[in-house]
């Protein structure tokens, strides 16, 4: 029996979560969601607000941290998604500030 040959394909989900497939070469890159999916585990018992749980779903698949085993090869760079988050988050607060003193 033959196998057939699979490729990567990345797409995003209805709230921007990034998300890979493996899709034979024969199906669409639109049928993605169909595939074989490899991204992380859900981060939904952290109870981030969704957008920023969206944010470091992204840095994790961004980083290819998508296994226990990519985790625990490189646990700094779980550290270096969340520092990515905490910046974008800290970027919005300064903003804020700055619109809310006209500044």
């Amino acid at each position: 029996m033959s196998t057939m040959p699979l490729r990567e394909v990345e797409w995003r989900d209805t709230v921007g979560r990034r998300w890979i497939a493996m899709l034979p070469d024969d199906m669409p890159d639109e049928m993605a969601a169909m595939g074989l999916q490899y991204g992380p585990v859900s981060l939904a018992p952290l109870d981030l607000p969704l957008k920023y749980e969206v944010l470091l779903h992204n840095e994790l698949v961004q980083r290819k941290l998508l296994t226990w085993d990519a985790v625990k090869k490189n646990p700094a760079a779980v550290e270096g998604a969340i520092r990515s988050i905490v910046r974008a988050g800290a970027h919005e607060i300064i903003a804020c500030f700055r619109e809310a003193t006209g500044g």
